[in-house]
């Protein structure tokens, strides 16, 4: 018996202290999707802009579709992903570092208005988003990220309102 109270004892300590994030209620393309926005995240923490490899990005982390990556390689392709993927670091940096960010899926904010666009202009969208947030403030997200279904990598970042039109991912 004093074994098995101490047993409880450790796995209870275990439990309480682990690093491991529990994704309670997640779907396991949710799961995939958070890994893979983690390892972009670790990826890019504390990197300088030169550091970071644009084949790495596309290959690991971020989906492109076949229109886009036609103009890889050109002065378009460069100037366009380092606006754009520039966004990715700064709002990292701008809220204090990856160890004060995380996401979770998009379905467990639907009485939040984060919500409202994926009630109808993008209700088919709900499966592949992922809602970011401090973690000391998780019930004021900072934004949403879509997901390619397929490959599982950030597709993403930029939600566009186009006023009475609806609301686009760019």
């Amino acid at each position: 018996m004093k074994y098995y109270a101490l047993f409880l004892l450790c796995v209870t300590v275990l439990n309480l202290y682990s690093q491991e994030k529990k994704f309670i209620d997640w779907l396991p393309q949710e799961v995939e999707y958070y890994k893979n926005l983690k390892g972009l995240a670790e990826y890019i923490n504390n990197k300088d802009k030169a550091d970071i490899s644009k084949d790495t990005l596309l290959n690991k982390y971020i989906y492109m579709d076949m229109d886009t990556l036609k103009y890889k390689g050109t002065i378009y392709d460069m100037a366009n992903m380092d606006t754009i993927f520039s966004l990715i670091p700064h709002a990292i940096r701008k809220n204090g570092g990856i160890e004060n960010l995380d996401a979770k899926p998009i379905r467990f904010y639907k009485d939040h208005e984060v919500y409202r666009p994926f009630e109808r202009a993008l209700k088919d969208a709900v499966p592949f988003v992922l809602v970011y947030y401090r973690k000391e403030r998780p019930d004021e997200p900072l934004g949403t990220l879509l997901f390619d279904p397929k490959t599982r990598k950030l597709a993403s970042w930029i939600l566009i309102s186009q006023g009475g039109s609806g609301w686009y991912y760019f």
